[in-house]
């Protein structure tokens, strides 16, 4: 593994500490590290990365500022691949008043983020110990038709 990419998921493991995962049946960072290990770091860091930060920005533990300042200053990361990273985490960010489908659309802008975005929906409804109600499984179907069509 690319040295940046360990210092990135140590980077998240910090960020994320003992914050549980929603459904309250593991730590959020074990979500991260699932979805990011449907990338391969050697051959595609910059989607593994993005795995690992997916739900950073969107649930508010940090922000993207503080993301790229701390890649590149603290991690050594270059710029290019921060931005790269960081333009799939905001692909991946809902907006404020953005309905689920539209974000779901959205996403159709950016081929990576789509694929980060198709993991993290399998983890949710085939990966994690908790599966998801009804309602969220039908929703996450819905976006996984859109998203793989």
């Amino acid at each position: 593994m690319q040295k940046w990419v360990s210092l990135a998921v140590g980077f998240v493991a910090e960020l994320y500490g003992a914050v549980v995962y929603h459904t309250g049946d593991e730590l959020w960072v074990e979500h991260s590290l699932r979805v990011a290990r449907c990338f391969d770091p050697e051959r595609e860091p910059e989607c593994f990365v993005a795995g690992l930060l997916h739900d950073v920005v969107e649930d508010r533990i940090c922000t993207p500022e503080r993301i790229c300042q701390h890649m590149v200053s603290v991690l050594g990361v270059d710029r290019d691949r921060v931005v790269a990273v960081m333009d799939i985490v905001g692909a991946l960010t809902r907006r404020d008043g953005e309905g689920y489908m539209g974000y779901i659309r959205r996403l159709g802008d950016n081929y990576l983020a789509v694929r980060v975005k198709i993991a993290d929906i399998n983890d949710n409804l085939y990966g994690r110990p908790t599966k998801p109600g009804h309602d969220l499984a039908i929703r996450y179907h819905r976006a996984l038709k859109y998203l793989e069509s």
